[in-house]
């Protein structure tokens, strides 16, 4: 039996993806801070999950990793599917620093320790969701999508680094767009990719070993535009995309806020 963690396991896309490796015969560990979430998913198949209660962006996270890959008695697949980050204008420093400790400090923690653990086996994949909203930068949610293109830089990175020394260690980076149920508030229905089918093609992905997963060709041409598109227009696009006392919605995923914030 083949074994996984994937983190973030209590919502969306994390929640999905760890419901589908368990239909395909993977012992998975689910690592979220949502206890009575991972619960839940344990009580729908006691045989399948191994809970864990952690933030990634505590010192001690890796030590509790350590521990669930013992329980688990190996790790083949490493999902990192943590993310924090919501809509708003202003610049406020505390909800910057919150979402940096997790999508940049915790990411790269859990990407760095799942990298050295296969690195030493010398086999595992890691798969991590970023996010089209790291293509270019948005008054909206600046914080995240900085914080989405330093992750989609990162595994570029590592993965040129990876590949000069092992061949049976796969770096797979998932780029959402706005996705069924984690984008609930969501006003308009732009491009929403339905949840299953989103995680079907994420689950296609990693089983072909693929380096960047789309969630559908729409949003992989949308990709592109991105790209293209010159500063002064996307800064007038977002500038009429924005309201004044209405935040719009950030890319996928919908978070919570950590406890006690």
């Amino acid at each position: 039996m083949k074994s996984a963690i994937v983190v973030g396991a209590t919502s969306g896309m994390g929640q999905s993806l760890a419901m589908k490796l368990a239909q395909e015969g993977y012992r998975v560990g689910i690592v979220g801070r949502r206890t009575e979430r991972l619960n839940e998913m344990v009580r729908s198949n006691p045989e399948a999950f191994i809970p864990l209660t952690l933030d990634i962006s505590r010192e001690d996270a890796i030590r509790s990793l350590n521990t669930l890959v013992r329980d688990l008695g190996g790790l083949d697949l490493l999902v990192m599917a943590a993310a924090y980050g919501f809509p708003y204008n202003a610049l406020d420093h505390d909800v910057t620093v919150d979402i940096i400790s997790t999508n940049v400090r915790g990411f790269t923690m859990v990407v760095d320790w799942g990298l050295k653990l296969f690195l030493e086996q010398g086999s595992g994949q890691l798969v991590s969701f970023s996010s089209i909203a790291g293509m270019r930068g948005s008054g909206v949610d600046p914080a995240y999508c900085a914080a989405k293109a330093f992750q989609m830089n990162y595994l570029e990175g590592v993965r040129q680094v990876v590949d000069q020394h092992q061949k049976s260690i796969y770096i797979t980076e998932i780029r959402p767009g706005f996705v069924e149920k984690n984008d609930s508030h969501v006003e308009t229905r732009f491009w929403i990719d339905p949840l299953d089918k989103a995680t079907q093609r994420i689950y296609q992905g990693i089983h072909e070993n693929r380096k960047v997963v789309y969630l559908s060709k729409r949003w992989a041409f949308i990709a592109f535009l991105l790209s293209l598109v010159p500063k002064l227009w996307l800064e007038k696009l977002m500038q009429g995309y924005m309201q004044p006392d209405h935040a719009k919605p950030t890319m996928e995923p919908s978070p919570v806020r950590p406890p006690g914030k």
